[in-house]
């Protein structure tokens, strides 16, 4: 009966569905076929395309989709401006959102194509050289109508990266988006000081040069629509940024300065004078930017949300605590590789804080971090969905015990480069726990296990857990995680993704009983050197949602695993398996089982050429196989011309 069915409510009922398993629905026959084409099942469908001519026979197929968002990568052959039009001829009229970041294009053939897209809100024609190079874009008259028509309803430009971009070639593109709302010149030569090269006379537009002087003066005209402004990657002043924000009627909702190295506290500290409002700011690597711009931030932007001040040379000791009194909207907060961020200055503000709205926090890379600063998070963002503390070298499985306690709602997690964590976390075990504890006070000394009596040792060795943990069979080991009252990382529920990349303390031990997610999608072991087929094993069956894989230099992982792994997880897209020592087999197994796979990487594997090319031939799905160093080729990438 369900073949009766209308395809509105097929439709529907394929909204509840992973896209997995919609294109598995959607062969089943043609009613449900027509029915997996409905736009709303596409919103979020991304179309990556090379632009050659083999591509050309799938874009009436493509054009079925309608899909909102395209992505075009390459434009090569001879008959490219042919191709380009029949893109936009095909998936144009649906197009929401179109990339052509680094493309080799002509203004005959963006012309060309958007002729036909009359429903672009979003365009990135970054690093796009040569089609501003000639300088002839939108010269004429009827391309200028051309280009009205299709940005009628354009928000979001991105133009970074452009060096010939000119003050006469941006005021001729942007007079044609009279809407735009986000606006992006990373890493574009602008002229802040002075305003040289002019044309002719006094105000003309220069032809050679982009001057701030005239972006200033398009963002004093569209001050009523612009809310976000990306100047990251460019020499942009302290003066300029307050010229900016004395702008009439301007109310920015979002900033992005990323390396911008002439910029000094003044101009931070008057964005947050004049636009007080701002929902998002992001600050990153301006070596300049210290300890009163960010007190001005911490203390006037009260309505932000998105906070990234990343990779600065200081960070006022009160920083905690402003955030806790004064940025109480405050969602995302990134903190990543502040050297100088201390740890008693976080606990001071920490302990006793609430942050309720806050929902992802980034900590990588900062050293300070330690079990003190994880228990007053947990306690103060227990509602925390995204925890990175990549490289936080400090931290001890006391941390991992308490966020797999209190962090119910993570689903994002990682712990990659946290060298002292052990299977002792990711069990939840204590280190004295009897099952594992030394028989006598002189072997629990000699153990390779951190203790509390550790300092009275004189000299020891690091830490080595799988010593430990080995010297128990496997069948007393699972007989004590029964009996045991234990909080392990398998409490999360809702983890999505996790990241244990060279935590090199982890065995199959607790990967075999505690590595269980009903929601797990992406999965990264690489460099966890312990780990065997065993670990796979259970990965496979345990992980029914498992779609990225990354066991790279793992050495003990062999054919088993990796077949295990081919067989058991059926919606697997990507898998990394570099220096594993794996055979043909494994090979042979992917191409039986692994329908969905897009990307595989087989870089240093002992595997010939002529068994990935099979592989290439049985699997129309996959888009990259990275092979370096196989047979003798030191890189090769193979990547289809579509995809």
């Amino acid at each position: 009966m369900a073949h009766h069915l209308p395809d509105e409510l097929i439709a529907h009922i394929f909204q509840f569905l992973c896209h997995e398993d919609r294109e598995e629905a959607a062969v089943v026959c043609k009613d449900w076929f027509r029915a997996s084409l409905d736009p709303a099942l596409h919103k979020h469908t991304v179309i990556t395309l090379r632009a050659s001519a083999s591509a050309g026979k799938h874009l009436p197929d493509l054009g079925q989709r309608k899909s909102p968002n395209l992505v075009i990568t390459y434009v090569e052959g001879s008959n490219a401006d042919f191709l380009l039009k029949e893109v936009g001829r095909h998936l144009g009229p649906h197009l929401r959102s179109l990339c052509l970041k680094g493309c080799d294009i002509t203004p005959k053939m963006f012309l060309g194509m958007i002729t036909h897209c009359r429903n672009l809100s979003s365009l990135d024609i970054s690093c796009c050289n040569s089609l501003f190079m000639s300088g002839t874009l939108l010269q004429k008259e009827s391309d200028q109508e051309v280009a009205r028509s299709a940005f009628q309803k354009l928000k979001k430009l991105k133009l970074g990266s452009i060096r010939f971009l000119s003050d006469a070639l941006f005021n001729k593109f942007v007079a044609t988006t009279p809407h735009l709302q986000d606006l992006s010149l990373a890493g574009c030569n602008i002229a802040f000081e002075t305003d040289p090269f002019r044309k002719g006379g006094r105000g003309e537009d220069s032809v050679t040069v982009l001057t701030f002087s005239n972006v200033l003066a398009f963002i004093s005209r569209q001050a009523a629509n612009l809310r976000v402004l990306d100047f990251s990657l460019t020499s942009i002043t302290s003066e300029a940024l307050t010229s900016l924000a004395n702008v009439k009627n301007l109310c920015l909702e979002q900033l992005v300065l990323l390396r911008c190295t002439n910029l000094t506290d003044e101009g931070i500290i008057s964005i947050t004078r004049m636009q007080p409002t701002m929902k998002e700011l992001t600050v990153v690597s301006c070596r300049s930017v210290g300890i009163p711009a960010i007190k001005a931030v911490t203390s006037k932007l009260v309505s932000l949300e998105k906070l990234v001040l990343n990779k600065l040379e200081s960070i006022p000791q009160d920083t905690f605590e402003l955030m806790t009194t004064n940025l109480s909207k405050l969602k995302h907060l990134s903190l990543a590789n502040n050297l100088n961020l201390k740890g008693s200055q976080m606990l001071k503000g920490l302990q006793g804080a609430t942050f309720s709205h806050l929902r992802s926090l980034n900590l990588q890379g900062c050293p300070q971090v330690d079990d003190d600063v994880i228990t007053c998070i947990c306690d103060a963002a227990p509602d925390l969905e995204v925890l990175n503390l990549s490289s936080s070298l400090a931290i001890t499985d006391l941390s991992i015990q308490r966020i797999s306690a209190q962090l119910h709602h993570l689903r994002r997690l990682n712990l990659s480069w946290c060298k002292r964590i052990s299977d002792f976390g990711i069990l939840g075990l204590e280190k004295d726990c009897p099952a594992i504890s030394a028989p006598d006070e002189a072997s629990k000394h000699s153990s390779d296990r951190y203790t509390r009596t550790h300092s009275n040792m004189g000299f020891f060795r690091p830490p080595k857990f799988e010593e430990v943990i080995l010297t128990i069979s496997e069948e007393d080991m699972q007989e004590f995680l029964r009996s045991t009252t234990r909080v392990g990382i398998d409490a999360i529920k809702t983890l999505e993704e996790l990241n244990l990349s060279a935590c090199d303390h982890l065995t199959d031990c607790c990967i075999q009983e505690s590595i269980s997610f009903p929601r797990l999608q992406v999965l990264n072991l690489s460099m966890c050197s312990n780990i065997t087929d065993r670990s796979l094993v259970s990965i496979a069956n345990k992980n029914p949602y498992l779609r990225t894989l990354n066991v790279s230099k793992c050495h003990q992982v062999t054919d088993v695993g990796v077949c295990t792994v081919a067989c058991g997880s059926s919606r697997l897209s990507s898998l990394s398996i570099p220096q594993c020592p794996i055979t043909v087999k494994s090979l042979e197994i992917m191409g039986e089982h692994c329908r969905h796979l897009k990307f595989l990487d087989l870089s240093q594997c002992s595997v010939p050429m002529a068994a990935v090319d099979k592989l290439r031939d049985r699997l129309p799905s996959l888009q990259t196989v990275v092979t370096s160093y196989l047979d003798g080729d030191i890189s090769t990438l193979y990547q289809p011309e579509f995809f």
